[in-house]
């Protein structure tokens, strides 16, 4: 019988970025992007049904199996969103196996982190998923460097419980695709003819920088609508996932940024930090604000948010 485990996952962040290549601009689907099928002979032959947290899958795989490099399959190939950057933040499903004994164990982090943040875990990752679709099922095999050494060197405790010698190349792993968000706002640039406001521009990632104006703060609560998505309109009681940056007005330093950890922001919105949700409330998937929330002493935060994706309660 397989045998199932759970573990957890701790987001490593500030690590390098890396780029997935062969996309297009907003594809459709997987072989639109330039998605290739890097299956084996021997990954062809594996299979897995049902789901690793709900109750034991059912696995099939060669007893034998080694692989040196990331080679991989879409059991099911999603039809959502497609992967086109590292930088998009993913919720995933990861799951080990022992191929020889079916054993596995389930790492399953938070609900949304950007390829790059896999990176020290999961190296080989990033070639997995390129082009890959939200709802796939990826079975891959992520090599002898694929997996952290370190932390592969955990794994044979939950799927070698018969005292195999298992190697990381040895390993089959099975991926989720459960969300795909943006990794920035996408939506069209908003005309704003008030003055008084920090103005906002992006480098080419969409990571945004702002200037204070040479004036004071303002006395309440301002939100200008900059870049306007075509996503669905956030709603009570959504999950939304942000990236976003806030800048104190009065010394013009960085406060916070999702963008530097390079993990953003899921919460419902009265989670959120003082202000977002009065600034997000009706906004769309794909858009980008900015706020200013007056505090004491007369200065006040500024903070712009990309919407990057909703999830319903």
């Amino acid at each position: 019988m397989p045998v199932r485990k759970t573990t957890s996952a701790v987001t490593v962040l500030g690590l390098a970025a890396f780029a997935l290549v062969g996309c297009a601009a907003a594809p459709e689907t997987p072989a639109a992007c330039g998605r290739a099928d890097g299956a084996s002979t021997a990954l062809d032959s594996v299979s897995v049904e049902g789901d690793f947290l709900a109750g034991t899958p059912t696995i099939e795989a060669p007893s034998h199996f080694h692989s040196t490099g990331v080679q991989y399959r879409d059991q099911v190939e999603g039809t959502g969103t497609i992967v086109t950057s590292a930088a998009q933040p993913v919720a995933l499903s990861v799951d080990f196996v022992n191929p020889a004994t079916k054993e596995s164990v389930a790492l399953n982090p938070g609900p949304a982190m950007t390829i790059e943040s896999w990176q020290d875990i999961l190296p080989g990752l990033a070639d997995a998923l390129q082009c890959a679709a939200e709802g796939s099922r990826v079975i891959a095999a992520l090599g002898e460097n694929g997996i952290n050494e370190e932390f592969g060197a955990q794994l044979p405790s939950y799927i070698a419980t018969d005292g195999s010698d298992l190697g990381l190349g040895d390993v089959i792993t099975v991926i989720d695709v459960n969300r795909v968000y943006l990794s920035a706002a996408d939506g069209s640039l908003v005309y704003n003819a008030g003055s008084g406001m920090p103005s906002v521009v992006r480098d080419g990632d969409g990571v945004p920088g702002v200037t204070i104006p040479n004036s004071s703060a303002p006395a309440k609560q301002k939100t200008e609508t900059l870049i306007k998505g075509d996503g669905e309109k956030i709603a009570d009681g959504d999950t939304v996932t942000v990236h976003y940056t806030s800048v104190d007005w009065k010394n013009s330093s960085v406060t916070s940024s999702t963008w530097d950890t390079g993990t953003p922001a899921s919460a419902t919105l009265d989670q959120l930090p003082s202000g977002f949700e009065k600034a997000l409330t009706g906004a769309t998937v794909g858009s980008q604000v900015v706020t200013v929330v007056p505090e004491a002493g007369g200065t006040a935060t500024v903070s712009v948010i990309d919407v990057l994706g909703i999830d319903k309660p």
